[in-house]
């Protein structure tokens, strides 16, 4: 019996050693995976610092910012419980070494010393962990300072837009309204040349203008103030071609030999005239209004 329970004793001896190792071995592990995640915590840190630079950060929308910034507080926040489980860990290692020395008869001072310089540098962590928060606060008031001075400047531009668009819309509305009071002032002057060609033309009842005509017809009375409407602003005259291309723009119908016969028949009012000799011979017609002429036919050159 006394065998049996010291080969008992061995067997529990044994398994806690065994034990003893794997949590060794399990301590070893840990501690590599967190100085490892204390490693990758440090890049993801200098990822979001250069991410938060000016150039770069207005790269992102609101949306954006607002998740880095609180990726950032969540990375800072992990980061700063490793470091503190790291030196944790490291406190109680030298806890249990101290033991250890102190169980060897090694100095007590020692050990104090150790103690102090970890609790120096938990304190460190600790400061360092205040000062990040700290620039992550003042990182979110930038943050919303920029967003506000963004939501004033779209309210200051969407009122100019407003303004320009409510000019031109008033300038859209004076160039319709000039436009309609010169058409309408063109129509009156057109009308008023017709009708004084028409009593000119009754009024010359022995000159060349009578024996030609006849009644006026409307269309007749029409084109004679185009045509005078055109040749008084071309006062140096213009040919046959380039009248009829004029009003072809508002009657198809319209050929040069009609043209050329009504301005005939109206020799009182527009006049032929040649310049030039053989190639550089030139015809134009000129408006000559109501200048009476004593053989109009003699001067003309058809």
């Amino acid at each position: 019996m006394i065998q049996s329970t010291y080969s008992h004793v061995r067997r529990l001896v044994a398994e806690k050693t065994k034990i003893e190792d794997e949590l060794t071995a399990v301590k070893q592990k840990l501690h590599q995976q967190s100085t490892a995640n204390a490693q990758h915590f440090m890049d993801i840190e200098s990822v979001f610092n250069h991410a938060a630079a000016q150039k770069v950060w207005d790269h992102f929308t609101k949306a954006q910012r607002k998740h880095i910034d609180q990726w950032k507080r969540q990375t800072t926040d992990i980061k700063l419980q490793n470091l503190e489980d790291l030196l944790k860990e490291r406190i109680e290692d030298e806890m249990e070494m101290d033991s250890e020395e102190m169980d060897s008869e090694k100095p007590h001072e020692e050990s104090t010393e150790k103690n102090l310089e970890l609790n120096e540098e938990l304190a460190k962590v600790q400061e360092d962990k205040q000062k990040l928060q700290e620039e992550v606060e003042m990182l979110r008031n930038q943050l919303q300072a920029t967003n506000n001075e963004m939501v004033s400047s779209k309210d200051e531009n969407e009122k100019k837009i407003t303004a320009l668009s409510d000019t031109y819309q008033l300038m859209q509305q004076n160039y319709l309204e000039t436009k309609k009071k010169l058409e309408e002032t063109v129509k009156e002057k057109m009308a008023s040349v017709s009708r004084e060609i028409v009593s000119l033309d009754k009024q010359q009842g022995g000159g060349n203008c009578a024996s030609a005509s006849g009644a006026v017809t409307e269309s007749e009375a029409r084109l004679v103030s185009l045509i005078a409407t055109f040749l008084n602003v071309h006062p140096l005259g213009a040919s046959i071609d380039y009248i009829c291309s004029y009003l072809v723009k508002m009657d198809r119908n319209i050929n040069t030999r009609d043209v050329e016969n009504l301005m005939m028949k109206f020799n009182t009012v527009f006049k032929e005239e040649s310049t030039g000799i053989g190639a550089t011979l030139e015809k134009k017609w000129i408006f000559y209004g109501y200048k009476f002429y004593t053989s109009p036919s003699s001067e003309s050159v058809f």
